[in-house]
């Protein structure tokens, strides 16, 4: 009986061409993701606990467990209630996994690391089948090679991958919601609910998801108001429970993330260290993004020129916004951290440049381009390879001195952390 149900399987498999690529693309980025260097930080300290508590006792406060500094930055003591200081939507999103492997016997809490590490992995790797597919025309190649520059030459490897950091779920979030608008799939009502309530859900995972809830939206009242007011009901149930809880728990309709924020004095600092910083620069650490004028160009000769127009407004607006922040170098980690979350509405614009460069009738200049684009793709590569999979750049943080205290040293060309990678096994 096995043998035919797997054979079956089989058959099914070899049979759908879509599903063999689906299920191959998974599996290979989820191991690519989850061998990873272990890159675990404060900010998800309690991710695991948080969802331990939902899955459990229906609550989102952490009392059950012992928390020696409550003075830490990632906890908020109210009266007799202690509670994770981030927001919440993670732990939300992630608790049915967590009842079930405690339901299995999986003790989560010590294994929590492992826990997150392998959620992780699954949610890199399932935005990676999603983009595939969103831009799979005739040829299995060209998104391929898409989705493997999305996830070895930029943020997507080296912070995503790491850890389960607030940017790591909205990579399938983003990437579903932008399947769905470019497909024109929004008419019906599977994908549209289906899309726009985890994109409603987004923002009780990280604040910035409003900027792409508003903006798609508006795409969505432009496009198809009918639709999108049969999304309404989801995102004032959601903001009414988000709302409420926040209410009864902190006496204040926001969470407390949302409004102990702190700003820079040196906007200008930030605007030029998110994009030219050696340390978290998007475009010193990913230029080859710099080909998305060129699919911007492209992508405006369309029918759908609004799309486009709007995903650019998400970039602009979001890089515009998180420049605002004290920290706008993200703190420890590796990389340009706060541009991760935006890598699928990227990656649509170096869609549309490979577009354009394969309809350019100047042969020459085409192949010139491409040349240019392998060899800034490749530096990219080397740099985010030597990020993830080797140990060393992630003492960068902290080494001569902890860069969140001496942030001089963002600007450093000569102390650069990829530059420290080490091989992950030292033969002796």
């Amino acid at each position: 009986m096995l043998k035919k149900v797997i054979k079956n399987i089989l058959r099914l498999t070899v049979a759908n061409k879509n599903l063999l690529w689906g299920i191959g693309i998974l599996c290979a980025f989820f191991m690519f993701a989850y061998n990873t260097v272990v890159y675990t930080n404060q900010d998800n300290s309690y991710t695991i606990e948080t969802a331990y508590s939902i899955a459990t006792e229906f609550n989102l406060d952490l009392n059950e467990f012992s928390i020696e500094d409550l003075e830490h930055y990632n906890v908020i003591q109210v009266e007799d209630k202690v509670y994770n200081y981030f927001p919440n939507g993670t732990s939300i999103l992630i608790s049915p996994v967590v009842y079930l492997l405690d339901l299995a016997g999986v003790d989560v809490i010590k294994s929590d690391v492992t826990i997150r590490k392998l959620l992780a992995a699954f949610f890199v790797a399932l935005s990676c089948v999603i983009l595939f597919f969103t831009y799979r025309k005739r040829s299995y190649l060209v998104p391929f090679l898409l989705i493997a520059i999305y996830f070895f030459c930029t943020p997507v490897i080296s912070t995503a991958s790491m850890d389960l950091w607030s940017q790591t779920p909205l990579l399938p979030i983003y990437a579903f919601t932008i399947y769905v608008l470019h497909k024109g799939l929004y008419k019906k009502n599977k994908y549209l609910l289906s899309s726009f309530g985890f994109l409603y859900f987004s923002f009780l995972i990280r604040p910035t998801s409003a900027i792409p809830i508003l903006l798609l939206s508006i795409y969505l009242i432009v496009k198809d108001y009918r639709s999108f007011l049969k999304t309404v009901p989801i995102g004032i149930a959601l903001l009414g429970l988000w709302l409420m809880h926040n209410y009864l728990a902190f006496d204040n309709l926001l969470h407390p993330y949302f409004y102990n924020r702190v700003y820079t004095n040196d906007y200008l600092g930030g605007l030029l260290g998110l994009l030219f910083s050696p340390a978290r620069g998007i475009i010193f650490f990913s230029p080859f993004i710099l080909f998305g004028f060129l699919g911007l160009r492209q992508s405006l000769k369309q029918k759908d020129k609004l799309l486009p127009i709007i995903f650019l407004l998400i970039i602009t607006v979001c890089y515009l916004i998180t420049a605002i922040e004290r920290l706008w170098w993200g703190g420890w980690c590796m990389g340009p951290r706060f541009f991760t979350e935006l890598m699928p509405f990227f990656m649509y614009f170096i869609w549309m440049a490979f577009e354009y460069i394969g309809k350019m009738k100047k042969k020459r200049i085409a192949m010139s381009l491409i040349i240019i684009f392998i060899i800034l793709a490749t530096y990219s590569l080397n740099i985010f390879i030597s990020l993830s999979y080797r140990i060393g750049p992630e003492i960068w943080n902290m080494d001569p001195n902890n860069i969140n205290e001496n942030i001089d040293r963002l600007w450093d060309f000569s102390d650069l952390a990829y530059t420290r990678a080490k091989p992950k096994l030292i033969l002796k």
